[in-house]
């Protein structure tokens, strides 16, 4: 409390006495001495003193009890964050599990399906060579056939050209 009357006269005095010079700041300064000097001032001045130290014990107690309680109250409260806390991180843990369980499953799943569509992929692929050489086969003994039948038709073309011809080498009989 002194400390703060101090500080509040030197700054009064300092803003009073930059703006009015030094001799109204000797003035100022004389006057709030004769009025700190006052009886009336000095008879208030006791008597807050006299308060302040009959009621200094009841606010040390009170500071006590304060301390006290925000003491209690912070160790229920370290106690609860510290149990919120344990819960939390055991939560933690056992979601991270969970989903590294997970994942692990469902990495499983997807190569086992994998393996599948490509088992699946090479029996098809089988499947379409099988038929791919079958036509193949077919094809060939087609164009055999087609070859074989041309061969005939065009023998059967020079034979017919042949006998063509062996009768217009031969005269005309006139009994025929």
């Amino acid at each position: 409390m002194k400390r703060f009357v101090f500080l509040l006269g030197a700054a009064t005095g300092y803003v009073l006495g930059s703006r009015a010079g030094r001799r109204r700041y000797e003035q100022v300064k004389s006057a709030a001495g004769a009025v700190w000097r006052s009886a009336p001032v000095q008879a208030c001045v006791d008597a807050a003193q006299r308060g302040l130290d009959a009621a200094t014990p009841r606010i040390q107690r009170a500071a006590r009890r304060f301390v006290g309680y925000v003491g209690e109250g912070t160790q229920n409260l370290s106690e609860r964050v510290t149990v919120q806390a344990d819960d939390l991180q055991t939560r933690v843990t056992d979601t991270a599990e969970d989903l590294r369980r997970r994942s692990e499953d469902l990495r499983k799943r997807s190569e086992e399906q994998l393996e599948e569509l490509r088992r699946r992929s090479e029996e098809q692929l089988e499947e379409m060579r099988r038929r791919v050489e079958e036509e193949v086969e077919r094809s060939r003994e087609a164009s055999a056939e087609s070859l074989i039948r041309a061969g005939d038709l065009r023998d059967e073309a020079l034979d017919d050209l042949a006998d063509d011809a062996d009768e217009m080498l031969e005269p005309d009989d006139p009994r025929r």
